[in-house]
């Protein structure tokens, strides 16, 4: 499928039609996060709706840890969130002994708490 030349549509509803469907296919591409979006031909309830889905993604994203994620973006609420919770996975992991656990992040109550795993026989 070749892409549209509005120059051969022939009556003025077809070109509505195809300028409608193109605003629709970019909405589209930007509430998705996709490169091919022009926020410029958003209206503005659809760029306010396409901003709380960015938001979203990238919280998203900082949640799974993934390099994409912009904590800069975060809200103060959101980023405490994740640091508490990061905190409680290594936390988590030194008392177990299992996943990633960085020793220099515990306080000092949870480190006396956690084993030395340093003197564990391998």
């Amino acid at each position: 499928m070749g892409l549209c030349d509005p120059s051969q549509l022939t009556t003025q509803a077809q070109a509505k039609d195809a300028e409608f469907a193109e605003h629709q296919r970019n909405a589209t591409n930007c509430r998705n996060g996709w490169n091919d979006c022009n926020h410029s031909k958003l209206t503005v309830l659809e760029a306010r709706d396409v901003k709380v889905e960015e938001h979203q993604r990238n919280l998203s994203d900082c949640k799974a840890g993934r390099e994409t994620c912009e904590y800069a973006q975060l809200t103060g609420t959101e980023a405490a969130a994740l640091a508490n919770a990061e905190h409680t996975r290594n936390y988590q992991a030194c008392l177990k002994g299992t996943g990633y656990c960085d020793r220099s992040r515990p306080t000092p109550a949870e480190s006396k708490a956690t084993p030395d795993i340093s003197s564990v026989a391998r």
